[in-house]
């Protein structure tokens, strides 16, 4: 492999079957001097087990560690050190790269700092004098598809196949057609935070930290073609969305009657209906989904162990995972594994909750089904891992 990705090491990203987030936050410092050499990557290496003597991973080598990535078909978008690199991630080799305040690839207007990964594009937003808008990148090279002027300042909030959201002058919320940019409709009153089935979900009162216990506000949801209100979750107050999985929705909050006691609900995206609460305790932050078919949280039973409730999205159930594991937080979920443990040891276990492998040896960043990214505190690397077949 070979690349110029960057140095810190990224934060947990999930893979899902929609777009996935990627923001650079904060603006470029003036007079920003250039960044020391990444580190190179290694060699690419013969098959190394990663989950045992067993494992079905075989290493296909590494990179310097980014500050921030999402996966998707076979190709990584990455912040690096102000640029926006789009990386093939069988080789390595970027496939095009656009720094921050550089002209966007067969137009004026300049990149502004943040993208989506969605299907064959990339959705970044840009400057063009005291303006701002959303432009769609080809996958391929870079290339300008479409853009949208929209306002004097712009957030990309999140976005599906279909429709990708936009926050305009702190304010207003625009929904825009994802293959050609045309504006669907536009009103106030939410701040978005994710697609689920045929609604957007997000926050009455925004929650600036998108971690953490919320303070104010509620969550509510909006039909995704026309942006009229469907329903609000009046019996969390406060509350704030955590994920979603295909047309379910993961709350935390508080009860907005009786003991405020932290809890975490799955919602019916559709109505807002409640469908279950999991655990008695839930650890905050400590839950994750493959996207599409399965929900599981680190939680505290009444019991006191500490334990994985798994949502499993088509059958509405929740089946307990436990065994000869500690599981104080769910890193990742994948379409044959769950990465949990804590911040410094991690375990995989199957669907079933079987362990598979206990101290794993890298820290798990992000899966698909035929790919496995993880750090390395031994250098700030990405250890590239792919399915065996």
């Amino acid at each position: 492999m070979n690349s110029t990705m960057v140095r810190a090491v990224g934060a947990l990203v999930l893979v899902a079957a929609a777009a996935v987030v990627v923001v650079a936050t904060g603006d470029p410092p003036e007079d920003k001097p250039e960044p020391p050499p990444t580190v190179p990557p290694t060699a690419m290496a013969a098959p190394a087990p990663l989950l045992g003597d067993s494992s079905d991973w075989s290493r296909l080598g590494a990179l310097a560690a980014p500050e921030r990535l999402a996966v998707r078909d076979g190709a990584v978008l990455m912040v690096l050190n102000g640029e926006l690199t789009l990386v093939d991630i069988e080789s390595g080799d970027p496939r095009w790269t656009v720094r921050t305040g550089a002209a966007l690839r067969g137009a004026t207007e300049t990149y502004d700092g943040a993208g989506l990964l969605i299907g064959d594009g990339v959705l970044v937003t840009y400057r063009t004098g005291g303006r701002a808008g959303v432009a769609r990148l080809s996958t391929a090279d870079g290339a300008v598809q479409w853009r949208r002027e929209l306002g004097a300042r712009v957030e990309l909030e999140t976005a599906d196949d279909r429709v990708v959201l936009v926050v305009v002058d702190a304010a207003r919320v625009v929904a825009l057609d994802v293959t050609a940019g045309r504006p669907y409709w536009a009103r106030t009153g939410l701040w978005p935070h994710a697609v689920a089935g045929d609604v957007v979900v997000g926050e009455t009162v925004r929650n600036e930290q998108r971690t953490g216990r919320p303070t104010e506000g509620t969550v509510a949801a909006w039909d995704l073609a026309t942006g009229e209100p469907r329903w609000t979750l009046a019996d969390l107050d406060p509350a704030r969305v955590t994920l979603t999985a295909g047309d379910v929705v993961l709350v935390e909050g508080f009860p907005a009657a009786g003991p405020k006691i932290p809890t975490t609900w799955v919602v019916d995206a559709g109505t807002g209906r409640r469908l279950t609460a999991l655990g008695t305790a839930p650890l905050e932050d400590n839950c994750a989904t493959d996207g599409r078919t399965l929900i599981a949280c680190s939680v505290l039973e009444s019991s006191g162990s500490l334990d994985i409730d798994a949502f499993w999205v088509e059958d509405r159930e929740v089946e307990t995972l436990n065994g000869d594991f500690t599981s104080h937080a769910v890193y990742l979920v994948g379409p044959s594994l769950i990465v949990a443990g804590d911040s410094k040891h991690y375990v995989a276990i199957d669907r079933g909750g079987r362990l598979i492998a206990r101290n794993l040896p890298y820290r798990p960043v992000a899966i698909t089904g035929e790919y496995l990214l993880t750090s390395t505190s031994q250098a700030p690397l990405l250890e590239v891992f792919r399915l065996r077949t």
